[in-house]
């Protein structure tokens, strides 16, 4: 082996250059891998808070996007309930009206049934007074044609009388 001593001092200088070469290259490396090393080390120390961060910042994004779905969801909800409310408020307008025509036809019908009914019942009750009167002024006037014959017969038969009295009175006299 050779001993320092027996190594020439130019070979040491550039020995020591060569190394000072390579310190120089691989110093600024070295640390640069360090820091790189440290920031590495205290991420993975902060690692936790990060990923915690991250599920939170997730989780507030998908409540966000589940409230938005949840809001959009109602929202047509809503709209469908208003629609089928409507729907059916007309449904039962429409029902009602036609109850209310049917019912009012329907008394408009036993109305005009009651009238004509009623109307009969007086035509009929009018026509028996007509006809009792009726039958009482024929009775009425048969007793007075009766009264007036006989008075008739009565002046006929004076006359007679008086005309058969005036003969014998004429051919007396």
């Amino acid at each position: 082996m050779n001993r320092p001593d027996s190594i020439p001092i130019a070979d040491r200088v550039r020995f020591w250059e060569e190394q000072d070469k390579i310190n120089q290259e691989l110093i600024p490396r070295v640390i640069r891998q360090h820091e790189l090393l440290t920031a590495h080390i205290t991420d993975h120390e902060s690692l936790p808070l990060i990923v915690s961060n991250t599920i939170n910042e997730a989780l507030s994004e998908a409540r966000e996007e589940q409230q938005r779905h949840y809001d959009s969801a109602l929202e047509a909800a809503r709209q469908e309930l208003q629609q089928q409310y409507t729907a059916a408020l007309e449904a039962a307008k429409q029902e009602q009206q036609q109850f209310y025509a049917t019912a009012l036809e329907a008394a408009k019908q036993e109305q005009q049934r009651h009238y004509d009914s009623a109307l009969e019942i007086a035509k009929t009750e009018m026509n028996r007074e007509a006809q009792a009167n009726l039958d009482r002024a024929v009775t009425t006037l048969n007793q007075g044609w009766r009264k007036a014959r006989n008075l008739l017969i009565g002046i006929a038969a004076a006359s007679s009388a008086m005309a058969v009295t005036g003969i014998i009175v004429a051919i007396l006299t």
